[in-house]
């Protein structure tokens, strides 16, 4: 006899969408330009919001030509490739139009707030 699983909405939920790892004392804000779509961390994640079209979770982040890391983020049908830096400073520190992310004694490769900073 074949047995059957009965799941409650609730655990298939919770089983198919996962959320991203978070550290404890990370925090999460709004990425600047995409408020509604993408939010970074402190820490340098990104993750794209649950939407009509995409249920949400982590954004890839890829080294670009010179070895930053950068994220494509999406929005009404138009990309645009954006430093993972720039993204991290303009939500955490007041944006900076115009200046350069000068990063701090983790190199490039760290991203997180503590090692950025606006020349």
């Amino acid at each position: 006899m074949l047995e059957r699983h009965r799941f409650s909405p609730a655990q298939f939920v919770s089983s198919t969408v996962r959320a991203p790892v978070m550290e404890q004392d990370e925090r999460w804000l709004p990425a600047p330009g995409y408020a509604g779509w993408y939010e970074v961390s402190d820490l340098g994640k990104v993750t794209s919001l649950p939407r009509a079209g995409t249920r949400g979770g982590p954004v890839a982040v890829y080294p670009n030509s010179r070895g930053y890391p950068c994220v494509t983020l999406s929005r009404y049908g138009r990309t645009r490739t954006i430093p993972v830096a720039a993204l991290v400073l303009g939500a955490f520190d007041s944006p900076g139009r115009g200046r350069r992310v000068r990063y701090g004694p983790g190199g490039k490769a760290d991203v997180s707030l503590a090692n950025l900073a606006w020349r």
